[in-house]
């Protein structure tokens, strides 16, 4: 990972956390904030396991089932 990538622990919103990146190192050329950490090494977990987290990331956000009526 790129020094300078990573954001600092007291950093807040998205936008406050790259504006922090962008402050301690302005010539990073990727910005990838806490949030999407996750996602980004995903795939160091293997096939079974870049599977497994999407399937998990993906179905935490699925809208739950209208009620019936």
């Amino acid at each position: 990972m790129p020094a300078g990538s990573a954001a600092p622990a007291s950093s807040g919103t998205f936008v406050s956390e790259v504006m922090e990146i962008l402050r301690e190192a302005p010539d990073v050329e990727e910005v990838l904030v806490r949030q999407v950490q996750p996602h980004r090494l995903a795939a160091e977990l293997g096939r079974e396991g870049y599977v497994t987290f999407f399937r998990q990331y993906n179905e935490a956000r699925e809208p739950a089932p209208a009620a019936d009526l």
